[in-house]
């Protein structure tokens, strides 16, 4: 197993190098190296595992220069020899038929789907309507499959799915008409066979996230942004990401407020039903009433974007 986002490369050795003491890896009295245990008992005593989330075990060869640990072994050079998946770890803690994936169209590939299906992790997924599918013993587009005047949703059943990477899916149709008027159509697809309207309920889940990519977008300065240099673009969007992070990290240090719910209800005003208001929009419009939000802002504060984000 490998911790603090180490990248294996397939077929290419890991050289170690001590950043901090500036010195050849490994080195006695630094923890420079790459790490080894001896055993599976040695990797469990010294808890060398401690990443959550999915884990790999493997045997590693390891060759340069070596020290003996107490755990195993610290190399200069390291190389994979065999991996495998440890069971019951994707999704530690959580039984894996508990998971259900959705995401929206972009995501929709064959190798995706094929790949939780392999992990026999749920999904729910968008598919564009220029995915085909083999209905009537024909393979068809879904959005020339035209649904009844009446209809508001229904299930295709299951069905091949991708003509180039044909696997069987269940399959349902929904539409509603957005604020235009307009048919908007949701073809999804899911490796449990789910009605129609679980499916298009599941899938609506996640827009509770969409109202957090809108506010980034018009409170934080992206919708307004003109740029043409990409690294002005990059800057700037550090700069958003440092925002969020802050103003998320705030809104949930505010759940434990004792004032949470009237402050809450000055920017709910009197809506009874679901507000489409992410944490961003709450914490930005509680700023400007609220001043003594603002000591909560601590300017020296040390953000670590890659481990949050």
């Amino acid at each position: 197993m490998a911790q603090r986002h180490v990248e294996w490369r397939p077929g290419s050795p890991l050289n170690a190098v001590c950043i901090g003491g500036g010195h050849p890896a490994p080195s006695v009295g630094c923890w420079c190296g790459v790490s080894g245990a001896r055993d599976l008992d040695a990797l469990k005593q010294h808890g060398l595992c401690v990443l959550p989330g999915p884990l790999v075990v493997g045997e590693v060869d390891l060759w340069g220069r070596i020290l003996e640990e107490s755990y195993g072994y610290r190399a200069e050079h390291a190389l994979p020899a065999t991996i495998g998946l440890v069971e019951g770890t994707l999704g530690e803690g959580l039984a894996r038929e508990r998971l259900l994936v959705t995401a929206d169209r972009g995501f929709c590939t064959g190798d995706f789907l094929a790949l939780l299906e392999r992990w026999g992790v749920p999904f729910v997924l968008r598919l564009t309507a220029s995915v085909t599918v083999c209905l009537d013993q024909q393979w068809q587009k879904l959005g020339h499959l035209q649904m009844p005047r009446t209809t508001r949703r229904r299930a295709l059943g299951r069905l091949w799915v991708m003509r180039s990477q044909p696997h069987r899916y269940w399959v349902t149709q929904s539409r509603a008409r957005n604020k235009k008027g307009r048919w908007e159509y949701w073809h999804l697809v899911s490796n449990r066979p789910l009605s129609a309207l679980t499916m298009a309920q599941e899938y609506a889940r996640r827009f509770g996230c969409e109202e957090g990519f809108r506010d980034a977008k018009r409170l934080l300065g992206f919708a307004a942004a003109r740029i043409a240099d990409v690294q002005a673009w990059a800057r700037m969007f550090a700069v958003v990401a440092a925002a969020l992070l802050i103003l998320t990290q705030l809104g949930t240090s505010l759940l434990r407020h004792p004032h949470r719910q009237a402050w809450l209800r000055q920017v709910r005003s009197r809506r009874r039903a679901r507000s489409e208001l992410s944490v961003v929009a709450v914490v930005c419009q509680l700023l400007d009433h609220v001043t003594a939000l603002w000591d909560w802002l601590h300017p020296h504060a040390k953000l670590n974007l890659e481990a949050t984000l």
